[in-house]
């Protein structure tokens, strides 16, 4: 009680705020992974995804290590934490080359509200095995954003006429990588407390950058430098994913590690890539979509005020 009495106006406005703060870089993270993931439409289709993969993460990871030269300050140097934070990289590696394997193979309509569902993996791993406690209301805003991010994605009439159980539909794929970044952002969390959000950013684009070149040599695939425009539109995209990694660990940061929270609301990435595309490519929103954005809207805000 005494220390109740203590506490200034400024202290309880700042433990406030703190949780605010991992939801706005959550949303930070959410807006910049969209614009990345919509603007990877063009330069995938021009020079492949294994190609693309490797230039994005080579501007990524040069832009994270600028800013981690900036930032060293804030780093912890623990070579356990280090190992575990590539371990999960490589793991993302593969995730992102069976995510773009099932869009290549399946459709559209079917395997992305499967990869998209990461977050029902990322909360239960959280709320069953890490420890992290959730209200009622904060699971109630919770699911209303992933119940709104599958029926923003989901095309009834696609998984009506597609084969699901056939390895070319596209869906064993699709649940590979959704298991996997399903696990590997609950675990994020360690390395960010133990070595700093800027050191593990680095580390997670740097060891997707590291696994994309033996696989591109084994695969025989090109490096070669792209040509002027597709250069400057990967490097945006590089831009763009270097600030969603390193603001989703500020999310996790900033709450006190509680991915669940921060990842439900990553995860609605693939909104902000729709508009995106309803904006440049003029692909028009369903009434069901609108239905769907206004049910993720009403999830964040209440995960950012309860």
């Amino acid at each position: 009680m005494s220390n109740f009495k203590n506490r200034t106006g400024r202290d309880i406005l700042t433990d406030m705020a703190t949780p605010l703060l991992g939801v706005v870089y959550a949303l930070i993270s959410m807006v910049t992974l969209g614009l990345a993931v919509g603007m990877s439409k063009l330069p995938t289709v021009a020079i492949g995804v294994r190609r693309f993969v490797f230039w994005r993460e080579l501007f990524t990871s040069s832009i994270l290590l600028i800013v981690l030269a900036i930032m060293w300050h804030t780093v912890t140097i623990s070579w356990l934490y280090i190992g575990l934070t590539l371990l999960l990289s490589f793991l993302s590696y593969i995730a992102i080359l069976a995510a773009y394997q099932a869009l290549k193979t399946g459709i559209v309509g079917v395997v992305a509200p499967i990869t998209d569902s990461s977050a029902f993996i990322t909360v239960a791993i959280s709320l069953v095995f890490l420890g992290e406690l959730f209200s009622a209301k904060q699971l109630t805003a919770i699911a209303l954003t992933i119940i709104g991010l599958l029926l923003f994605a989901v095309d009834f009439k696609d998984f009506r006429h597609s084969n699901i159980f056939n390895v070319m539909s596209g869906v064993p794929h699709a649940l590979l990588a959704c298991a996997i970044w399903g696990v590997v952002y609950a675990f994020y969390r360690y390395p960010v407390a133990a070595i700093g959000p800027v050191l593990t950013a680095f580390l997670i684009e740097f060891g997707n950058l590291i696994a994309a070149v033996p696989t591109n040599l084994l695969t025989k695939t090109t490096m070669r430098w792209p040509d002027k425009k597709i250069f400057f539109s990967i490097l945006v995209i590089g831009i763009l994913a270097a600030a969603s990694t390193l603001f989703y660990n500020l999310g996790l940061q900033y709450s006190n590690g509680n991915a669940g929270i921060i990842a439900s609301i990553v995860f609605c990435n693939p909104v902000i890539a729709a508009i995106y595309a309803s904006l440049v490519y003029k692909e028009r929103l369903n009434p069901k979509q609108w239905l769907a954005l206004t049910l993720i809207m009403a999830g964040i805000i209440g995960i950012s005020i309860l």
